[in-house]
């Protein structure tokens, strides 16, 4: 597991639970978001906004720090990806792709036997608090969890 720490920062706990890639901080972290990051409320959304814009990025082999600057300039994203990929693709149509790529994934993990349990984070981050982080737990609730990818079954 990286080290961005999943009860403070819960959206990239919520990455680190169901994306298929596993706990990896580059398949879709929100420590740059501005909120609250050690409260349950959304981070599933965030979290799944985040591991479905990633790949776009992959498509580049661009590193994922640099969202932050290209981010906000969606055009200047799909002018680099069709540059590189000989395309016309739109934002929408990177986005469809971002989300196949992630149903892909998913699918083959499926195939391997994985299901919805192991879209958990370890007992540890859900029962003992985080001092450093205002005593929080990784308190997703197991539903959104198990909803972050449910729109692509």
């Amino acid at each position: 597991m990286a080290a961005y720490e999943p009860r403070a920062i819960k959206g990239t706990g919520v990455t680190y639970a169901t994306s298929p890639m596993g706990a990896d901080h580059i398949a879709g972290n929100t420590i740059r978001l501005s909120l609250k990051h050690n409260a349950p409320e959304g981070q599933a959304a965030l979290s799944q906004k985040a591991q479905y814009t990633v790949p776009i990025y992959d498509y580049l082999g661009l590193c994922l720090f640099s969202m932050g600057v290209l981010g906000a300039h969606r055009e200047i994203l799909c002018q680099l990806v069709n540059a590189q990929l000989g395309t016309g693709y739109g934002i929408e149509e990177l986005q469809a792709l971002a989300r196949n790529t992630i149903q892909w994934e998913r699918a083959f993990n499926q195939a391997a036997g994985f299901t919805k349990v192991d879209d958990r984070l370890p007992e540890h981050f859900t029962e003992t608090p985080n001092p450093a982080a205002e005593n929080a737990v990784f308190d997703v609730p197991e539903d959104e969890l198990d909803n972050v990818h449910q729109d692509m079954a």
